[in-house]
């Protein structure tokens, strides 16, 4: 009997690391995601940057035609 219990305990011990592991492997996945999202984000936001720099050099250049 003390031996059934001692299995039991152990199962039991397997089955909370079993899904421990899984939360922190869903946990994981979803910092992957989050941190993929962000990198695509910054990656826009440089893109728009580097747009609105250009347009900003357009701009000067035209500008440049009116000063006295």
């Amino acid at each position: 009997e003390a031996v059934d219990k001692e299995k039991n305990d152990t199962l039991d011990a397997v089955e909370n690391i079993s899904a421990i592991i899984e939360e922190t492997a869903s946990g994981s996945a979803l910092v992957h995601d989050m941190a993929q999202n962000l990198l695509n984000s910054v990656e826009k936001l440089n893109t728009t940057a580097e747009a609105l720099d250009n347009n900003m050099d357009g701009l000067k250049t035209e500008i440049a035609v009116f000063k006295i």
